[in-house]
């Protein structure tokens, strides 16, 4: 079978590195050919949304839409509904083409409890019909205290994918707000998946138990309970250290050269302060990944060396994601590149 995967646009070939048989086809969006969905859906941090794709084709209306629904022979156990998710300019909503659909196919619908959800996936020109399989697995159940820089959890793991954080590493995120970066590590470290959290599957479970170092620092004391609280449900509370600190505490609170990875969503008119205090506490060949709506960089090139920009979008936010390191940690090999 072959299905539709979303994920966070501009990290779509770090998400596809996890999956064999997946091509990237549009902006955040995979198609993926595997017998085996539901260990995905079980397993993923990465993936937002799983379709089934049933059909998919070019379209110039809404009326080849509805046609092609009218075509496609879905087996539906009712009570049922139509989803659509629609990205790009049309003269037309997604509610349009759900009652549309539903007056199409009549039979019993239900909102709450529906036994079959039909997808539409609309994007530009393109559109996917389908079963949707999963939605929304970027909500993870752990996450009961939010914050208002919180950043998909999705997007948490990829980071650490981008940064090449493994248990290994020891990670400091400063700006912790109300852990995801930090807990989602803890829960990659521990392959402890994010659906294990609600429903326990044995079958793909494979729990580990590593010594882990992961450090966060918040300057308010809500934040830093909101944390522990987060993580205590996660059930990863013993393996993160908490401060209520500011930046420039590092020295203090952190042993010289004791920081492998710093991955942080970097508050807006901090970077200078940031970069600051954080040259003493980073090891050799350490790796900083920012992640700012600050689309100039105040990174220093004459201390920092830049390993790679990028953006990633989630909804109508924009994020700029820079990774880069001390020039004094790199290796011969890298300062010749």
């Amino acid at each position: 079978m072959e299905y539709l995967l979303t994920t966070i646009k501009g990290l779509e070939d770090i998400a596809l590195k996890d999956y064999k048989r997946t091509k990237i086809i549009h902006p955040g969006k995979l198609l993926l050919k595997t017998k085996n969905i539901n260990k995905l859906i079980y397993t993923t941090r990465s993936i937002i949304r799983v379709t089934e794709i049933l059909a998919s084709f070019k379209f110039k209306k809404q009326e080849d839409i509805i046609k092609k629904i009218k075509q496609t022979k879905f087996k539906i156990n009712y009570p049922y509904r139509i989803q659509c998710f629609r990205e790009g300019s049309h003269d037309f909503n997604s509610q349009d083409i759900m009652s549309e659909g539903h007056k199409l196919l009549k039979g019993k619908v239900d909102f709450k409890k529906p036994k079959t959800i039909l997808a539409v996936e609309i994007i530009g020109n393109t559109c996917y019909l389908g079963y949707l399989k999963a939605n929304e697995l970027n909500k993870r159940f752990y996450k009961i205290k939010t914050h208002k820089t919180d950043i998909n959890s999705c997007l948490a793991f990829l980071l650490l994918k981008l940064a090449d954080c493994n248990q290994k590493h020891s990670l400091l995120d400063p700006y912790c707000g109300c852990g995801t970066i930090l807990i989602e590590a803890a829960l990659y470290a521990k392959n402890i998946t994010p659906m294990s959290l609600r429903n326990k599957n044995k079958k793909f479970d494979k729990i580990k138990n590593p010594k882990l170092k992961l450090i966060g620092f918040d300057s308010m004391l809500y934040n830093v309970k909101n944390t522990r609280i987060n993580a205590k449900i996660a059930k990863i509370e013993k393996d993160i250290e908490l401060h209520q600190c500011t930046i420039d505490w590092a020295e203090t609170k952190l042993e010289q050269n004791s920081i492998d990875r710093i991955i942080t969503n970097l508050p807006k008119n901090q970077e200078q302060e940031f970069f600051k205090n954080i040259p003493n506490i980073l090891a050799k060949d350490a790796i900083i990944l920012i992640l700012t709506i600050n689309k100039e960089s105040l990174l220093n090139e004459k201390e920092y060396k830049l390993i790679e920009k990028r953006t990633a979008q989630v909804g109508d936010t924009v994020y700029y994601l820079i990774k880069c390191s001390l020039k004094k940690t790199l290796s011969n090999k890298e300062e010749k590149s």
